[in-house]
């Protein structure tokens, strides 16, 4: 898809555009199974992480990641 859209002159073809919409829909649907994921198992393996004296686990926000990003591209 990326070599396709990247090297084609053109616009978008509909092909194209259609699947960036169900890429977009396959990405939200990975992020909200890990969502549910962290919510049921992140408790439980921070409370064994902390039984060993270890740090939790800590998830980053989309802000924290982005500012990282931008820290690491300086």
């Amino acid at each position: 898809m990326y070599g396709n859209v990247v090297f084609y002159d053109g616009r978008p073809s509909q092909t194209q555009v259609e699947r960036t919409d169900a890429i977009a829909r396959e990405l939200a649907d990975v992020a909200k199974d890990f969502d549910a994921w962290a919510a049921k198992e992140l408790g439980g393996l921070n409370a064994a992480l902390a039984k060993q004296r270890l740090e939790p686990i800590r998830l980053l926000t989309r802000e924290q990641w982005e500012a990282k990003e931008v820290a690491a591209q300086q």
